[in-house]
Parts: structure tokens; C-alpha cells; sequence
């Protein structure tokens, strides 16, 4: 090749002197020998070989000169996404973050712009702090999912946010909740007596039934009536399409980083996924219909509420459309995996279920005395929940942000670095709570209650942060607790729990995360108490 250029700037040479041509003439008479005398193979050969040598000059800087090159972390992720990409790929993203955070400490390098840290100052300093002294630490572009209308979750402008959530939070206050009570209560009622008619004699997967409960709850708080699965005993077809596609979701976020990728995206993902979509979006776009035309008719407060209040600019059908389903799924799929969580612990220590049962039942004589108000004060049901959130947080990845240039933990985070706090890792972590991997409902417990255990004195509770903290902390957080507050108690003051596959179950090994959070399927059998009343007066 080398040969055939050298030939051509020759052959110009004696062109120039005989035609007397122009330099832009001789320029591309170069040119046009150099193209004939060389072949696809050699072009093919020199890009690759040019590329070869940027791809190795900016992995060198990245490992020497970039402003993150001091941390440490796995050198396939200070060069590349390559690590981020098959950890995510795999559904472990938040496990592998914790033993990359006990192998290199709290600051770890995960891709060459992004840090992982697990500590505690961290939450306050990325999430926590808002004011004049203290620039807001603004969501990357991971929450950019290609959504036609952007919600309280994506939304990454601040000012944006700001404005929705100003829209739904009325819908989530403590007076709001305690007049959608009642409508919670009739779901959890129905859900107590298909676990009678069901579980009873034999074993029900109770992953799959919390799901039928918490869609049924916030289907009603949301479109104004539920999606039935609690009588149907089956899931809808609205919420399978959106679990059926988590992985391909989990595969755009590796898309994002690698573009090159989308074309294979589009390969494995399923033939009908569109069809589906279009029929799932048909469908919400019917309920949030028939949600508006009903606005006064459906006398009790739910989420649309102030959707379709004055406080709401913007009520274009798209803009509720998006927040509907966000609902949905924000208001079920996480309470959902909790209540699985929580049951699946408190079977695995079979001593914490009867501590719960105990109490529950020495202090509430009827399970129609069970609501969110006698259930504040039960100490023991509430750090049950507290410890199951702990162990289980629904979003186990860290929140990720891009800090505008700030110290975090005493070190300085240059301008445009993703950061987030690995919040899996600080919840589990040896550092803040002692015998971290273990359900221990009592570290939660005040000194004087008669199940403290001073083993637990030193956990630092503000490691575990489910919700997060700050402006974009759960909105959601206060309908959980009275969720998680009344249907444990009903189920412990209803029933004698049996976990019938335990042996199958490897709880750490059997989580995933693609695209949603999924765990093992937990099978468990309910026997009713003898002679205690049944929900809806039945005994």
C-alpha cells in the first residue's frame, strides 16, 4: 500500500510538469491513483488499525490522566462499559457493586465516568442537600428510557419535577391516605379470604398473590377500579406485558452506552412485543378515559384526584397516560417484592414470626380492630418492617446522579462525574449494622422493649435509606408503611404460616435484576386460627 502511494505522488510529479495542473487538480489526481492502488482489504486494515490505537491511547489516558484515575476499581471498567455491561446483562448489577465495594472500599471506579460509594455521608451529600449553599445533584441520562412523556421518575430537569410532584403529593399525605383507607382495606379483606379458599389446604406461590393484592390496591387508586386479580386469582394481561419485557429493558440500558447494540436489541426482542405495547397502551389509555369521564362520580381522594384539579397544568392525555402507569407500577410492583421479602424472612427465622404473632394477637382482640392507627404502636410489627426494608430494598441499585462539581464525603467530585451510593451495600454492610445478612427485626427495637438486644447498639440505621431521602425521595413511602402495617398484622392475627420450599430457596443466589427486581417464587401454606373470626364476619 505504502508502495502504491509513493508510485502515485510520482506519477502527479510528472503530471504537473508536463500538463502544468493546478494544486487542486495535482490534489486529486493523488487521490484518484492513491484509490486505485489500493484495495477494500487494506482500507478495511488501516481503520481498524487506527482505531485499535485510539481504542489503547484512551484507555492509557483513562487509567493515567482522567480525573478519576486515582480511584480503584475493575480495570475493565475504568477503559470501558464492558464490566457495567455484563454485571447488568447477568441481573446481579447490585450484588457485584457490594463485592467490588469489600474488595477496593468505599470509592470505587465502576466506568470511566461513574463512582460507586457506600457510605453514609454520601446520601446526605448526593440526595439530601438542597439550598443555596449546595447545587442539586441532577438525575443522569440512565433514567432516559425513551418514554413519549416523561414522569415523576424520569423527569431529570429539576424545575419539571418539581411541578409534577407538586401535582401528585396531596394524593399521598397522611389525610389522603386515611380516607383511601377504607377502599385498602376492602382489597386486603378480599385478598385474606382467597388465601382461606386457596392456601389453606395446599400451598400458594405468595409471590405471584401479593402481586394480585398491591395491582388490585393501586389499580383502584389509580384508574378508580382494580384489574381483578385478586378474584381472578391470576395476573392481567397489563402487568404481564410489563414484567414479560423486563429483560428488554434491562438490555437498553446497555444500548445506551454501546449503540452499536440496538440493532441486536431489536433482533432477540420478541416478534409481538410491539403488538403487546399497543394493546397495553390502548388499554391504559381506555382507564385513564373512563377515570376522567367518572371525576364526578368517584367521591373518594386517589391519585388522579388532583391529576384533574386546578393544581395540574398540564392535563393533556399523554402527560396522564405516562403518570398512570407510573403509578401503577411505582404503587405495586415494590410493595409487592417487600411483602415477599418480609414473609420469606420471617419464615426462614421462624422465631421472629412467632414474636410477630404474639404480638399482634395479645393486643388486637379482633381482626376487624386492625387498622393503620392500632397498628402505629405494635413495636415489634413495625421493626419487622423496618428490617425487611433493609434487607430488601425494591430499587437495590444506586440512584444514580451527576454532580455539578461538589465534595462528597470529604472528596471532591469533578463537575459531570455520575455518582450514586450503592445502597445495597451500605444496608448490608458489617461497617454499619452488625450480623448485616441476617433478619434481625430487634435492631430496630427501643431499649426498653423486652426483645432489645444491646448486640445492635452500634448499627447505624441511616445506612439503610429504601426511600431514599430529599426532593426525589419515594412519594410513595406512607401508602407502603400502611400497606406493610395492616396486611401483616391481618395475616399474623389470621393465620399459622408454613414455608413449604425453603430447601429450594438460595435467597441471595435467586434474586435478579433486569429490568424489575425479581426473587424466587415462595410457596407457603395458611392455617387459619381456630375459632377466630374470619375478615368480612365469616369465622
Amino acid at each position: 500500500m505504502a508502495v502504491g502511494i509513493l508510485e502515485s505522488v510520482a506519477i502527479a510529479r510528472n503530471a504537473i510538469g508536463r500538463l502544468r495542473l493546478t494544486r487542486w487538480q495535482l490534489f486529486k489526481l493523488i487521490l484518484w491513483n492513491i484509490w486505485q492502488s489500493i484495495s477494500i482489504t487494506d482500507v478495511v486494515w488501516t481503520v481498524a488499525v487506527i482505531y485499535a490505537v485510539y481504542i489503547v491511547i484512551r484507555s492509557i489516558y483513562r487509567i493515567t490522566l482522567h480525573p478519576l484515575a486515582k480511584y480503584p476499581g475493575p480495570k475493565l471498567g475504568a477503559i470501558s462499559h464492558l464490566w457495567f455491561a455484563r454485571s447488568w446483562y447477568y441481573g446481579k448489577y447490585f450484588q457485584d457493586i457490594e463485592d467490588l465495594h469489600k474488595k477496593y472500599g468505599d470509592f470505587v471506579r465502576t466506568a470511566p465516568n461513574e463512582l460507586s460509594i457506600a457510605t453514609t455521608q454520601s446520601f446526605n451529600d448526593i440526595y439530601g442537600q438542597v439550598g443555596r449553599n449546595h447545587e442539586v445533584f441532577v438525575k443522569s441520562d440512565f433514567y432516559d428510557v425513551g418514554e413519549k412523556e416523561l414522569t415523576i421518575v424520569s423527569e431529570r430537569d429539576v424545575e419539571k419535577h418539581k411541578e409534577v410532584r407538586r401535582v401528585l403529593a396531596p394524593a399521598f399525605t397522611s389525610a389522603a391516605l386515611s380516607r383511601q383507607e377504607p377502599l385498602i382495606h376492602k382489597h386486603i379483606d378480599r385478598f385474606i379470604a382467597q388465601l382461606h379458599k386457596h392456601a389453606t389446604e395446599e400451598p400458594v406461590n405468595i409471590t405471584e398473590w401479593y402481586k394480585y393484592l398491591t395491582f388490585d390496591v393501586t389499580g383502584e387508586l389509580t384508574f378508580g377500579e382494580p384489574f381483578g386479580t385478586i378474584e381472578g386469582a391470576k395476573n392481567h394481561f397489563w402487568i404481564s406485558t410489563i414484567h414479560d419485557t423486563g429483560h428488554i429493558w434491562a438490555l437498553s440500558a446497555i444500548c445506551r452506552r454501546y449503540p452499536i447494540l440496538w440493532p441486536v436489541l431489536f433482533l432477540v426482542a420478541p416478534k409481538n412485543l410491539k403488538s403487546a405495547f399497543q394493546r397495553h397502551e390502548a388499554w391504559t389509555r381506555d382507564k385513564v378515559r373512563s377515570r376522567i369521564s367518572r371525576r364526578n362520580e368517584i367521591k373518594h381522594t386517589d391519585f388522579f384526584t388532583n391529576l384533574l384539579s386546578e393544581r395540574s397544568r398540564d392535563q393533556s392525555e399523554k402527560f396522564m397516560l405516562a403518570q398512570a402507569t407510573l403509578l401503577v407500577i411505582g404503587g405495586s410492583d415494590t410493595t409487592s417484592l417487600f411483602f415477599t421479602g418480609v414473609t420469606y424472612f420471617l419464615l426462614d427465622r421462624p422465631g421472629t414470626l412467632r414474636l410477630l404473632q404474639e404480638e399482634v394477637r395479645s393486643k388486637i382482640e379482633s381482626v376487624d380492630e386492625i387498622d393503620h392507627n392500632a397498628t402505629l404502636g405494635l413495636q415489634y410489627l413495625n421493626a419487622v418492617i423496618e428490617e425487611g426494608l433493609r434487607l430488601l430494598p425494591s430499587i437495590p441499585l444506586g440512584l444514580t446522579r451527576v454532580s455539578p462539581g461538589a465534595i462528597v464525603d470529604g472528596r471532591y467530585i469533578p463537575q459531570g462525574t455520575v455518582v450514586s451510593t450503592a445502597q445495597w451495600t451500605t444496608a448490608h454492610s458489617e461497617k454499619y449494622f452488625a450480623d448485616a445478612n441476617t433478619f434481625h427485626p430487634e435492631r430496630w427495637l427501643p431499649k426498653d422493649h423486652a426483645q432489645y438486644n444491646p448486640k445492635f447498639v452500634d448499627d447505624n440505621r441511616n445506612a439503610a435509606r429504601p426511600f431514599s431521602l430529599g426532593t426525589r425521595s419515594c412519594l410513595g413511602m406512607r401508602l407502603a408503611y400502611l400497606e406493610s402495617r395492616i396486611v401483616l398484622a391481618k395475616l399474623a392475627y389470621t393465620f399459622d404460616w408454613e414455608l413449604t420450599n425453603g430447601e429450594q430457596i438460595d435467597w441471595y443466589r435467586d434474586i435478579r435484576l433486569q429490568g424489575f427486581l425479581t426473587l424466587p417464587d415462595v410457596f407457603v401454606r395458611f392455617t387459619p386460627r381456630e375459632g377466630v373470626k374470619r375478615v368480612n364476619g365469616q369465622t
